[in-house]
Formats: structure tokens, C-alpha cells, sequence
């Protein structure tokens, strides 16, 4: 079985007057942690600031504007040049809005914490119960979606 995480997240756009996406809700699997984990290593080896790529991570990532909390409406103005940037310590996605010059940029996800994450999905299945109502949203996910499953 490969282990995916679903991950989500607040996107800021620099340009006061273009609408821009409001969330990223991107799919990571093994692989893509490997390689953020290796990119991670060099930026802190080689005393980098980052390292960006355009593709290399298995999804793309897709975005949404929020009309009221609750729902997720899909982000239909589009965005380009989408590139994954890997710090020593995090990883988020930048790119444009199609047609424009307006950037956008993902909050950070810490790295430590995406590795804790696949690492929980290793857990015993008896352990996840106790898990259902943890403070961190993506133990809580990943606790009910294992469960659900019975894996």
C-alpha cells in the first residue's frame, strides 16, 4: 500500500487587485517525501536559501477560493509556472495567476512534521482510536481514514 498524505493550506497572492487562490490541497505520497527530505539535505549541506523545482512531486497542486467557510469552490482562473520550494526545515508552492503578474505563495509545511506524519501511519491500528480527537488536524485524518479502512 502506498501512504498519501493530503495536506491543505492557507495561499496568500501579492497583488491587492487580482483574485488569487485561497487554498492549496495537494497529495503527497513516499516518493515525494523522499525527495523533499533529499532537497532538504542540500539546502542545509550547501548552506542554501531554498531549492525549487517544477516538477517533482507526483501531484500538481490544486486550488480553491472559499465563498463562506464550509465549502471549497475550485480556484477556475488559474495559475502558472506552479513550482514546490524546499527549504532546510519546510516546503510550500509559489507561482503566478495566469495571465497576470500577480504572485501567490503556500503557508510552509514543516518537514519534521510531514515525516512525523507518514511515520504515525505506521502505527498499530489499536493505537488510532486514542488519536480521533488530537489537536493536529492531519493525526486526526489520518487516524479516522486508517480506521475506516481497517489498515
Amino acid at each position: 500500500m502506498i501512504k498519501t498524505l493530503e495536506l491543505e493550506c492557507p495561499v496568500s497572492t501579492y497583488d491587492e487587485f487580482v483574485e488569487g487562490p485561497k487554498v492549496l490541497k495537494i497529495t503527497l505520497n513516499e516518493k515525494d517525501l523522499a525527495w523533499i527530505n533529499k532537497m532538504a539535505r542540500i539546502v542545509k549541506r550547501h548552506e542554501l536559501h531554498t531549492i525549487t523545482s517544477y516538477n517533482h512531486i507526483s501531484d500538481y497542486p490544486h486550488y480553491y477560493v472559499t465563498d463562506d467557510e464550509e465549502e471549497l469552490k475550485e480556484f477556475d482562473g488559474g495559475t502558472e509556472c506552479d513550482q514546490v520550494v524546499v527549504t532546510d526545515t519546510g516546503v510550500y508552492w509559489k507561482g503566478f495567476v495566469k495571465h497576470t503578474e500577480a504572485r501567490y505563495e503556500s503557508d510552509s509545511f514543516s518537514i519534521k512534521k510531514l515525516n512525523n506524519y507518514f511515520k504515525f501511519m505506521d502505527r498499530p491500528i489499536e493505537d488510532m482510536p486514542r488519536y480521533l480527537n488530537d489537536e493536529d488536524e492531519y493525526i486526526k485524518q489520518i487516524a479516522e481514514t486508517r480506521m475506516e479502512k481497517g489498515e
